[in-house]
């Protein structure tokens, strides 16, 4: 086999991860639709529980607004990738930090996304926007993207794909068959909230300017 043959392994063996959380892979929100003073800032911050943490924000009668991916090398990999990927993933993690929600998985919290349409797509196929969306960030995380890195997009460095199962199957997929290998990872991850404390996000702070402004973290990870 040449040396430069690559393949790119994921097990299910363990409960693996398909993109990394980091400080890298924070997003940052403006907190947007009511005053909250330094005081509530406070009260809210010393909340433990990160939904519950969420849910004070929303009690306020205010919501997160995408701002900014403040780690430039993966903002320029995900506008690579799509130009409206960085809002994107925002309007996702938004939906999958909220309260009410009952799901994690990539492809339930994407129906949402599609249900609120917030980049107002008007053609017939309104999940299936989205879903492509979700379904190239997917692929390229699968194919080495990763945040810290530049990414050239090109998939030609990975030869093959292997995805060892929990019952010991192995789902191999050269890269001929994209639209199968983007099918088994958009019904198969999930997103995961990571340490808060470690990768400093989740907690409320203004800004020079005075605004409000929270960080929200991005993982992506297998199901169990």
């Amino acid at each position: 086999m040449p040396s430069s043959f690559k393949f790119f392994i994921k097990s299910q063996l363990r409960d693996t991860t398909l993109l990394n959380a980091g400080e890298t892979t924070n997003i940052l929100y403006t907190v947007v639709g009511g005053d909250i003073s330094d005081a509530q800032i406070s009260t809210i911050n010393s909340i433990d529980n990160h939904l519950d943490r969420i849910a004070a924000i929303y009690r306020q009668s205010c919501t997160l607004k995408y701002n900014d991916i403040e780690h430039q090398t993966f903002k320029n990999n995900l506008l690579l990738i799509d130009s409206f990927m960085p809002q994107f993933i925002a309007e996702c993690l938004i939906f999958d930090n909220n309260p009410d929600s009952k799901t994690h998985d990539i492809k339930d919290i994407v129906y949402q996304v599609a249900q609120n349409n917030p980049f107002n797509y008007s053609g017939n196929n309104l999940f299936k926007f989205y879903e492509y969306k979700m379904k190239t960030l997917l692929l390229d995380a699968a194919s080495g993207m990763c945040p810290t890195k530049e990414w050239n997009g090109d998939y030609d460095e990975i030869n093959d794909f292997i995805v060892v199962k929990k019952d010991d199957k192995i789902v191999r997929n050269q890269f001929c068959y994209w639209n199968a290998l983007r099918n088994y990872l958009f019904n198969n991850t999930r997103f995961e909230r990571a340490s808060r404390s470690r990768y400093n996000f989740g907690t409320l702070f203004r800004g020079g300017d005075g605004k409000v402004y929270i960080r929200l973290n991005l993982q992506i990870r297998f199901k169990k």
